[in-house]
């Protein structure tokens, strides 16, 4: 009870009908399609949950997601952080 559960609203068409959570709709592929790479989808739902519940500090996202995409990946790091912080930013101003 009391929990947060994010849902991509491009992916799951039914409503729950759970009152003991709070149920977040993301359009997270639409918002994906937006940035051009649907693989950070993920990302998007991530920065709307942290920026309801506050679990971590977006420094260490953003450090996570540099490690992830080190190497022959390092240019999918700001698209990445981007994805994140498209949701957090609206919740937060410029995040926590």
């Amino acid at each position: 009870p009391g929990g947060v559960c994010v849902a991509n609203r491009d992916l799951i068409t039914s409503e729950t009908g759970r009152t003991d959570i709070d149920l977040v709709w993301v359009d997270a592929n639409q918002e994906a399609k937006a940035l051009g790479n649907l693989m950070t989808a993920g990302n998007i739902a991530l920065g709307e949950l942290n920026a309801r519940v506050g679990f971590i500090e977006h420094k260490f996202i953003e450090d996570g997601l540099c490690h992830v995409f080190s190497g022959k990946n390092t240019k999918l790091i700001p698209l990445n952080i981007g994805a994140y912080m498209r949701s957090v930013e609206p919740l937060n101003g410029n995040g926590k």
